[in-house]
């Protein structure tokens, strides 16, 4: 049996969970801009003024102090913990109709369960650290430094949301843009300019796998049409490549594709296809947005089909304008451009042209909490290491002192 400590703990992060689920059941998930600038800002002061005053009120008020001991910690973070795990399980749509839906399961930032929980995690963290800094002569200085650097973190997030603009841009070669569309399609303008001067991908090599007669079912093995000579068996028949071009076209009147630098060029291979005594030999191509695609008939219900080609990489060549002047950048995935509160990610572009496409789509995130949270974890990895650093000193003194 759990002792009575714990029993409580759990007993109020159920009843935040109950008190927040029935908000949400009559009002409404919270709407996404609930707290913004200068609000948040004032809110957050606020938020940790209240901490300050609750813990000078604690020696007075012993049952305050439930708020931060081990017990409300333990079960604050099992709570999240396992919120989290269903709201990973779950997919975060947005949507409010379903069960889920009315719960607020399918969006997480709007949940006031959720944030009911994670501030009650908050709090708890925010008192250690008050506590650590009232009592820094007493306490050790590594463990309140990591308590601060997660404060700020769960800080920034919670507090912070209100600020974040998440902002598509789809933005074509040489044309300047300056407006984004929000998630619910608004439009939003932006504070600079963006002018896609180029678009390039590069893409994984050509496949050959045995299809159906629509093209699908491909067969799980196949091999690479990179060059000519290329020979590997799919199943039961071996594929050899007798010609490869990476840019070509079927011209009309033509017997088969020859090679071609141009818009809407497509990858295409001559190709043998043996089976003891039986061959087939023709021409394979996964087409573009000009040229048709062509699969090799092998008689048997089966065809060797050569579907699109994956990109393995894609990038921006973006130019961004302000009032003060403009610079040029490069944006790929996991790489984004950064301009003040911005941050400029790669999110798409025309998949119908692929390798040709000359719009681009990118997400336009602001989020002015930003330099706080980065601030958390860079404290945070500062405390990891004076945490490594002080417990070799202390296992040192241990040594010697035996």
């Amino acid at each position: 049996m759990l002792p009575w400590g714990y029993k409580r703990a759990f007993l109020c992060c159920a009843l935040l969970f109950l008190l927040g689920t029935v908000i949400q059941l009559i009002w409404g998930g919270i709407p996404p801009h609930f707290l913004h600038y200068p609000w948040s800002l004032i809110a957050a002061l606020v938020y940790v003024y209240a901490l300050v005053l609750i813990y000078s009120l604690s020696d007075r008020f012993p049952r305050l102090r439930r708020l931060y001991d081990p017990y409300a910690g333990f079960a604050s973070i099992a709570s999240v913990t396992v919120l989290c795990v269903i709201f990973g399980l779950v997919t975060q749509t947005g949507e409010t109709e379903g069960v889920l839906g009315a719960l607020g399961w399918t969006d997480m930032r709007s949940s006031w369960a959720f944030n009911f929980l994670m501030i009650y995690l908050m709090t708890g963290v925010g008192l250690s650290v008050v506590a650590g800094f009232y009592q820094i002569r007493t306490r050790r200085f590594v463990p309140t430094l990591s308590h601060l650097a997660i404060f700020l973190v769960l800080l920034a997030a919670t507090f912070g949301s209100g600020d974040k603009q998440d902002l598509l841009v789809t933005a074509e070669q040489d044309q300047p843009i300056a407006v984004g569309e929000t998630e619910s399609g608004e439009t939003v303008e932006l504070p600079f300019m963006l002018v896609l001067n180029d678009f390039h991908v590069d893409e994984y090599p050509a496949r050959l796998h045995l299809a159906d007669v629509q093209g699908r079912n491909l067969s799980k093995d196949y091999i690479l049409a990179e060059t000519s000579g290329t020979r590997g068996d799919v199943e039961d028949w071996t594929l050899e490549v007798l010609e490869f071009h990476d840019m070509a076209a079927r011209l009309p009147d033509e017997p088969g594709y020859r090679e071609l630098v141009h818009v809407g060029a497509c990858p295409a291979a001559r190709i043998r296809a043996s089976r003891g005594t039986e061959t087939r030999e023709g021409w394979v191509s996964c087409g573009s947005f000009m040229f048709e695609g062509e699969m090799l008939d092998l008689g048997d219900g089966r065809f060797v089909k050569m579907p699109r080609r994956m990109p393995r990489r894609y990038l921006s060549d973006v130019t961004l304008r302000t009032g003060k002047g403009e610079k040029r950048v490069d944006i790929t995935v996991n790489h984004p451009a950064r301009l003040g509160a911005w941050r400029i990610y790669q999110s798409g572009y025309d998949m119908s042209r692929g390798r040709w496409s000359n719009t681009s789509e990118l997400l336009c995130v602001k989020d002015g909490w930003y330099p706080v949270i980065a601030a958390g974890l860079w404290m945070l990895l500062a405390s990891g290491v004076l945490m490594f650093v002080t417990a070799g000193g202390r296992r040192k003194k241990k040594e010697e002192t035996r």
